[in-house]
């Protein structure tokens, strides 16, 4: 879900529960341009709410409403364009048989917009006068009732059990490490995996493309279109996410140049210069022979080739003996 919130606005995020049996909830968020998500606010349903250290309490608010089904909502006031990015919020529920894909949803991505507001003429309302009776109803001062001793320890008891509950699911969900991925254009985080280190037990979505273990993924098979993104992993600690492990993927087309190292041995390394020494002198040689075979007169031919009276007499000299 996108929206466009304008600036200096408000905006009101919604995680609805599976079922009816989610304990408590943590909200972050993706900024535009960042890599890495950041823990924004725990809550759970006895009203306790921790915030991240870079967070302003006076701009973010969560509640808890239970109706017919239980919904976890983030308000976000004094919008500004830095709050640019993608929120979402991780659910816990006390239901082990719960798919933790729909504890995870895809989440909204937040926009602000600066909108210019033209304010209307101004109109003057005339004043009435209204003549307000004074309040003969006297107050009636009720004095509070004490309850009674069954009450108050049935209450006390119900409040230990879910305190016990609490710590109990607190405890599991620390040793349990979610994998998600942030899809391309920031198009929602996609859960992928779960590992559970009680049970040193891992759950794909997809078992035949991903292999989870303690401590890394595994992409068995990468399809550039549907796994391109930025993959992470988030684990709960003292009720604040953290996470770690970010790693991009990108299916970009990459061109490989392949540098080929030719190693020469000795005898290559002598008998490559001086053949080229003998091309050049060759070269020379024809040059010489091509530009003394045409000469105007035979004087300028004796003056002219030193080298070719050089070789003649060295003919003769060769024939001689």
């Amino acid at each position: 879900m996108v929206s466009y919130p304008r600036i200096n606005g408000s905006e009101t995020l919604t995680c609805q529960c599976p079922d009816h049996q989610c304990l408590k909830v943590h909200w972050y968020r993706l900024l535009n341009g960042s890599d890495t998500p950041e823990f924004i606010v725990f809550r759970n349903n006895i009203n306790l709410v921790h915030f991240a250290s870079n967070i302003n309490q006076n701009r973010f608010k969560t509640d808890v409403i239970h109706t017919g089904k239980v919904f976890y909502t983030l308000r976000i006031t004094s919008i500004q364009k830095q709050d640019a990015g993608l929120y979402s919020c991780l659910l816990t529920s006390q239901n082990s048989a719960q798919n933790p894909k729909d504890l995870m949803p895809e989440g909204y991505s937040i926009w602000p917009q600066e909108i210019i507001i033209t304010q209307a003429p101004t109109t003057v309302k005339k004043t009435k006068h209204v003549n307000r009776l004074r309040n003969q109803c006297k107050s009636i001062n009720l004095s509070p009732k004490g309850c009674k001793p069954l009450v108050l320890w049935s209450g006390v008891g119900a409040v230990m059990l879910l305190v016990v509950v609490l710590i109990s699911t607190l405890y599991y969900f620390s040793r349990m490490i979610f994998w998600f991925r942030l899809k391309e254009n920031s198009q929602g985080f996609e859960y992928i995996a779960m590992y559970s280190k009680n049970r040193n037990l891992g759950k794909e979505v997809d078992s035949e493309k991903f292999k989870v273990k303690d401590k890394s993924l595994e992409l068995k098979q990468f399809d550039r279109q549907k796994d391109s993104g930025t993959y992470s992993c988030v684990s709960i600690n003292n009720n604040m996410l953290k996470f770690t492990c970010t790693t991009k993927l990108r299916g970009e087309t990459v061109t490989v140049s392949r540098n080929i190292e030719v190693i020469l041995g000795c005898e290559q390394h002598i008998l490559i210069p001086l053949a080229a020494g003998c091309g050049l002198l060759l070269l020379l040689l024809i040059i010489t022979i091509f530009y003394c075979n045409h000469p105007e007169p035979d004087q300028q031919a004796t003056k002219l080739c030193p080298i070719l009276q050089t070789i003649r007499h060295t003919e003769l000299l060769i024939t001689s003996l």
